[in-house]
């Protein structure tokens, strides 16, 4: 899927069943595959019988956002899944207020924003307090 945006804005706020998961700095190098596991439950919970693809596919997108907020923005804070109508928005508040940008790919093998914005239909980042939050919306599956 393409990217629509990469914006400088809040997630869109629309209705819909929301679950946050805190990750502690304490987790360390196992906090991502904690927040993997995390929400495979958590959406296999709300949404029993939803294809095992489009899970992998939101587990892959919150790896990558939390994979950067660990690398490039001094630590994860939290994650944010809210269930819309026919969207799932998947949220990441780290402790760097410098924006995430795309890097040129000539320079790294594969930038994770690069997959998420293949794998979304849009994604951006706004301003959190100490921080920021990076966001990527995918349609339900």
């Amino acid at each position: 899927m393409m990217t629509s945006s990469n914006s400088t804005e809040s997630a869109p706020s629309q209705p819909g069943v929301t679950a946050r998961c805190s990750l502690s700095p304490a987790a360390g190098p196992d906090g991502p595959r904690q927040v993997r596991a995390w929400v495979r439950r958590t959406v296999s919970r709300l949404l029993p019988g939803v294809g095992a693809s489009w899970v992998s596919d939101v587990v892959m997108v919150l790896d990558e956002l939390v994979s950067n907020a660990l690398r490039h923005g001094r630590g994860c804070r939290n994650v944010q899944v809210t269930l819309g109508e026919d969207h799932i928005v998947l949220q990441v508040t780290d402790a760097s207020p410098a924006p995430a940008r795309l890097v040129d790919t000539a320079v790294r093998r594969v930038s994770g924003l690069r997959l998420i914005e293949q794998a979304c239909t849009r994604w951006g980042q706004g301003a959190a307090r100490g921080g920021k939050t990076v966001w990527a919306e995918l349609p339900r599956g």
